[in-house]
């Protein structure tokens, strides 16, 4: 069996489609459909308080996703959360809710960055270095997944006779006091289809990408490692064998047959799980019409984003335990 090899798209400082007031939103799906029509895996959005700064008011990357996942039905959608000013309760349920909508699509992009222009909105933000952000995203990224683990898999009944909609001894508190957060469980959302949505970091050099797939635990270790291309071999001369994570190159968009070519030979590259290509809207549509589809489009399966990258189903920790 062919090892898995996704490509995925990150949308980048480009205000279409996520304004507020709806603007360009029909647009933007008719451009996500023909990205999934061409065989496109996932596409991700930043989150929206890491963007321009320039005032004007944008809908959250999930809300967007969100609105995506019911116009679309095969690709996958990873909207990006800001470890350092969102809450990691409300990044889990929206995750949460966005798997349900798009039938076990959705991951998460774990961001480790700040920015002076959402510290002034979240002026109670710790100020944090970049090791600091760091372990705060992981420690984010292991609350996410206790959250998601706190209803087990089976908890909704939905017992129409008696009238019993939840298992209440099948939902667990989760009680975490850590070094950024302090979290009170269970979630307010039914556990995930996909049980634990995929998470995704980035690094930005080699000794970023080694503390991520070597952290204190795999429940802090993200499940892709997105890595700059020019960073790729040195990351692979360290990359463990067997190593969990998956390891995603970042292209920077081009022409269509020049960036076909990186996408090959990055295809044919052990250890490497996928590229993600960063553009913008107009980069995106440029790249469709410039005949890339024949090159990643394929027989692209209805399945969950964890399927696509080969990551097993976790079953929850409390149902473990019993």
């Amino acid at each position: 069996m062919t090892e898995a090899f996704v490509v995925g798209v990150q949308l980048r400082d480009d205000p279409i489609g996520v304004a507020a007031d709806g603007s360009g939103s029909a647009d933007l799906a008719e451009l996500i459909r023909a990205a999934e029509s061409a065989g496109v895996d996932y596409i991700g959005l930043d989150d929206a308080l890491l963007g321009p700064g320039d005032g004007v008011p944008r809908a959250t990357a999930g809300e967007t996703l969100a609105y995506l996942a019911r116009r679309t039905s095969r690709i996958a959608l990873v909207p990006g959360v800001a470890a350092h000013y969102v809450e990691p309760f409300h990044a889990a349920k929206q995750v949460a809710t966005l798997d349900f909508v798009s039938e076990g699509r959705a991951g998460v992009l774990v961001q480790a960055e700040r920015i002076a222009a959402a510290d002034l909105l979240v002026p109670a933000a710790s100020d944090l270095d970049e090791p600091g952000l760091r372990a705060q995203a992981a420690e984010f990224t292991h609350v996410l997944r206790q959250l998601w683990d706190s209803w087990e898999d089976d908890a909704t009944v939905r017992d129409v006779a008696t009238g019993q909609y939840v298992d209440s001894s099948r939902v667990h508190s989760i009680a975490h006091e850590g070094r950024y957060f302090r979290v009170r469980g269970p979630l307010i959302t039914p556990r995930p289809p996909q049980g634990q949505p995929p998470v995704f970091a980035r690094a930005e050099s080699k000794a970023a990408a080694r503390e991520l797939w070597s952290g204190p635990s795999e429940t802090t270790a993200p499940d892709v490692i997105l890595v700059d291309e020019l960073d790729t071999e040195a990351i692979l001369a360290e990359y463990p064998t067997g190593a969990a994570t998956r390891l995603i190159v970042v292209l920077a968009g081009e022409d269509a047959p020049g960036l076909a070519a990186r996408i090959d030979a990055w295809r044919a590259t052990p250890g490497i799980a996928g590229v993600e290509i960063r553009t913008d809207t107009a980069g995106l549509r440029a790249l469709l019409a410039g005949g890339l589809k024949p090159v990643w489009a394929g027989d692209v399966e209805r399945t969950t984003l964890a399927g696509r990258l080969g990551l097993p189903r976790r079953p929850s920790r409390f149902a473990s335990a019993q």
